[in-house]
């Protein structure tokens, strides 16, 4: 049993699967590179650079979440944790702005980012106080 499948038993794991599955989904939209080109494309920039840069992030609704991405990325995650749409919309929402400050916290986006373990590396210290 890997680390994470058993920090998640431990912890009654659905958060912390729908944290892992954010990850994965984060991944298979290019990463936070193709998260910004997708903001962009959206007209929503201002919005990603906020959470990348070292100011204050702003805040995104499920509604701009569902004007970034199309219908069926987000029916993909949605289908991923077992949620609809509109809580998957929701949970986005409320994951990346903290996912990608974390993972930027020089204001640049690290070359080579391993974004999964990066993430763990978050939880881990969350839940270790590392």
């Amino acid at each position: 049993m890997s680390l994470f499948n058993q920090i998640a038993s431990l912890l009654g794991g659905e958060k912390i699967n729908q944290y892992k599955t954010v990850l994965d989904w984060v991944e298979s939209q290019g990463g936070i590179e193709g998260l910004v080109k997708r903001f962009n494309i959206a007209g929503l920039s201002e919005i990603i650079q906020s959470w990348i840069g070292t100011n204050a992030n702003l805040p995104i609704s499920a509604e701009q979440i569902e004007q970034v991405f199309s219908s069926s990325v987000i029916s993909e995650l949605a289908s991923k944790i077992n949620m609809s749409q509109s809580e998957a919309s929701d949970m986005a929402a409320q994951y990346l702005p903290k996912l990608i400050d974390k993972v930027t916290p020089d204001g640049v986006i690290p070359k080579d980012l391993d974004l999964m373990s990066a993430g763990m590396n978050i939880l881990k210290s969350k839940i270790f106080g590392e």
